[in-house]
């Protein structure tokens, strides 16, 4: 009973989290398309149950497939996408103390699990991890450094608002004639915003959107230009170096890696996704691993 309780305050917070980025983004430039949302109702147990009444994109979109990925001009639409909103965060404090803050219970949780995960994925894929080591990928599994990626010290480094959850399921293109344009529609399900560092959404995108031949050529390129269109958009200097984006960037690849192997055997459960596809999919989590030990160690 106590366990069911506190599963449904967190679906509480972060219910409650969407609401509050909605009525936060309402009418604001925040130069990222977001939903329209007519009506929000906060969860609030026992009393009300929440409620979120938002624009359809069935007609006009979709999320494109995970596994076919991100185009580097679809990176960099998101890469401007997510300037606009953190630009917005940096010149306005109403967001300061709205959103719920991760703890390490919350990492906790995933921290618990690499090995687990690691086994599992192992089973299923060797030939796509057998250049990964299960105790070289549970180094990656540093608590206190995944407190410093999601709760960085503002003294060392601005404090945005991240989306949390940013890859191809909560992306939604245009489609035209059957085909996706590079036209973004909307960036939904903002359950898990929080603020952090400003390399979190990319990192988590590009690590699981795009094959590792292409992240590694163009990460530098993307970032680039995600830094150039916040400067933009300030209309000035941000009050973080593009070195600080690097550096971030890669000391938060060593949460995103095992959360990219974590979802592997989600998403095998999928009726649609050959074997193929989930090949793929390791590749990129295996690879991220491999570049995130890398940078860990220097």
């Amino acid at each position: 009973m106590i366990e069911r309780m506190q599963e449904k305050n967190v679906f509480a917070d972060l219910h409650r989290n969407e609401c509050r980025a909605y009525e936060l983004f309402d009418n604001q430039n925040i130069r990222c398309p977001i939903p329209i949302c007519y009506h929000a109702q906060e969860h609030k147990l026992p009393e009300q149950q929440g409620m979120l009444l938002l624009e359809d994109f069935t007609d006009r979109g979709a999320c494109v497939d995970i596994f076919e990925g991100l185009t580097v001009e679809r990176a960099m639409v998101m890469a401007d996408a997510i300037a606009g909103f953190q630009a917005f965060s940096l010149t306005n404090n109403k967001w300061h103390g709205l959103f719920r803050i991760m703890d390490r219970e919350d990492l906790h949780k995933m921290e618990a699990v690499v090995g687990q995960v690691y086994d599992t994925v192992h089973q299923m894929y060797p030939d796509e991890l057998q250049d990964i080591e299960k105790e070289a990928t549970l180094k990656l599994a540093d608590l206190d450094l995944w407190m410093e990626i999601v709760n960085p010290n503002p003294e060392k480094c601005a404090n945005v608002i991240v989306h949390g959850d940013c890859w191809t399921n909560n992306i939604i293109f245009e489609r035209k004639n059957g085909n996706f344009t590079d036209h973004l529609l909307a960036l939904i399900d903002w359950q898990l915003t929080h603020p952090g560092n400003p390399s979190e959404d990319l990192a988590r995108l590009l690590i699981t959107a795009m094959d590792p031949d292409i992240r590694r050529k163009h990460q530098l390129e993307i970032l680039r230009h995600y830094y150039e269109r916040l400067t933009k958009y300030l209309g000035k200097s941000p009050p973080f170096s593009f070195e600080d984006v690097q550096h971030y960037y890669f000391l938060t690849m060593q949460l995103q890696a095992p959360f990219c192997l974590m979802v592997m055997p989600m998403l095998a459960q999928k009726s649609s996704c050959t074997q193929d596809m989930l090949k793929r999919g390791v590749r990129r989590a295996a690879a991220a691993i491999k570049d995130a030990l890398a940078y860990k160690s220097r």
